[in-house]
């Protein structure tokens, strides 16, 4: 027996294990009996271990501390680069009198990958006299 759950297409595409069916538009990923079993027994693994993080030895919870310090200060960082770009533009064009839109890291707030959010670092175009 097969177990059925509906789940986007490219979440589908990204497991191997995985095989596609449309049926009304919605594409359906089927899951073999052993990727399920395993999938649920680590959830639950998972859930069991969150809800006993006091129990956690103090070296463990020292790491996750300093790990979810680490990632707020990723996000704080990402924030302050957009921060930091629309500021950037924002002086530039007043000061330029609207000839110049020059954009620090213009793909950062697009939908692209993470990688490409950085490509190219700087953009700019100037429709004033040469």
């Amino acid at each position: 027996m097969k177990h059925t759950f509906v789940i986007p297409f490219n979440f589908a595409q990204a497991c191997g294990k995985l095989e596609r069916k449309d049926c009304n538009n919605v594409s359906k990923a089927i899951f073999g009996k052993f990727c399920f079993k395993t999938v649920e027994m680590l959830s639950r693994i998972g859930i069991i271990a969150i809800c006993l993080f006091p129990l956690w030895p103090p070296m463990m919870r020292k790491g996750v501390h300093y790990l979810s310090i680490g990632a707020a200060g990723f996000l704080m960082l990402i924030f302050g680069l957009g921060l930091l770009k629309y500021a950037v533009f924002g002086l530039l064009f007043v000061l330029s009198g609207g000839k110049l839109r020059f954009w620090l890291f213009p793909n950062l707030t697009e939908d692209v990958g993470f990688l490409e959010s950085f490509m190219p670092v700087y953009d700019y175009t100037y429709t004033g006299k040469a």
